[in-house]
């Protein structure tokens, strides 16, 4: 014959225990005031010698809120997964756990997605995509924040996002300081983070005197007589590099490349990756901190932080028969 499962302890069998109120084992428990440091010992000891533990979604269900924030990722790759680690500690040194929905890149997904969250009772949704629907937002029941630049920001959503056309300006002043001025520029995606780098690569060329060369692929990087070239991303100056090596020329000998985000993959770039590092970690900890603003009852907020220029080795300066 078997023992019967031992059962799990309760608040009452701790406050029956240590001999004192059920309500003064919760405040006891929860860090509240009202219960004297000596008592309040007491009752975490005798709460430590029965095994107990308390149930966060009992929890919930008294205060009206999950205790949890649903984070929604367009694609769990690339600079997405540093972003969401910063979201994930600054819940976690709140006490707050985190529910991880991928999109998979697909818009209509994302906004199911957002529905799902909505249905597991999280306290807010942190959007670390640029493809989020705004009706999808807008029809959301707990506080948005979206990471990134989509088409439309709700007024209701705050936005948090990297400044894009300050790092597309550092990688081209970066490319001038070694001399370059055929630099072509491999455009990323329609979208508006892509197109503010496109933007800003254009009009920095132009204010000093040179022409800008878009090109719209990798493909068509061999057809021109550049010296550098800037791509949107890092995954695009990957393809740049390979292209440039199937060509018979080096990198950064005969062509320098910088790529944007900082992903791993810059460093795992050989020669490594010179690129824009978006303050991902950062990122994630100021869309924490704005989704606790909106759950105050804080007006929504725009927020753009500022990349920083990783300088490895594809770039170089321009070579002597290139001047």
């Amino acid at each position: 014959m078997t023992d019967s499962p031992r059962r799990r302890p309760t608040l009452y069998d701790v406050a029956d225990a240590a001999g004192v109120s059920k309500s003064l084992v919760s405040l006891a428990i929860r860090g509240q005031a009202g219960v004297g440091d000596a008592t309040r010992e007491r009752i975490l000891a005798v709460a430590g010698e029965l095994g107990y533990r308390s149930n966060p979604w009992a929890r919930s269900l008294v205060r009206g809120r999950s205790g949890s924030v649903g984070v929604l990722v367009g694609d769990l790759r690339g600079y997405a997964v540093d972003v969401v680690h910063g979201i994930e500690a600054s819940a976690d040194r709140h006490g707050v756990g985190v529910v991880l929905v991928d999109g998979r890149g697909d818009r209509d997904l994302l906004a199911r997605g957002v529905e799902r969250l909505g249905g597991f009772g999280v306290d807010g949704i942190i959007a670390v995509t640029g493809q989020i629907p705004a009706a999808a937002v807008r029809a959301s029941a707990a506080p948005v924040v979206i990471v990134g630049r989509p088409d439309e920001v709700p007024d209701s959503a705050s936005q948090v996002s990297n400044d894009d056309r300050l790092g597309a300006r550092m990688a081209v002043h970066h490319l001038l300081g070694l001399g370059h001025r055929r630099i072509a520029h491999v455009a990323g995606s329609g979208r508006v983070a892509a197109r503010q780098r496109a933007s800003s690569y254009e009009q920095t060329m132009t204010e000093m005197g040179l022409t800008p060369l878009i090109l719209g692929s990798v493909a068509e990087l061999v057809g021109f007589d550049v010296t550098a070239v800037f791509c949107a991303t890092d995954r695009i100056a990957a393809e740049a590099m390979g292209a440039i090596i199937d060509s018979g020329r080096r990198v950064p000998e005969h062509l320098s490349v910088v790529g944007y985000d900082d992903t791993q993959l810059a460093t795992w770039l050989r020669p490594a990756l010179t690129t824009v590092e978006q303050p991902r970690h950062l990122l994630g900890e100021r869309a924490y901190a704005a989704l606790a603003g909106l759950q105050a009852g804080e007006p929504p907020r725009r927020e753009v932080l500022p990349p920083s220029l990783i300088v490895r080795g594809s770039t170089a300066p321009v070579p002597e028969n290139a001047r």
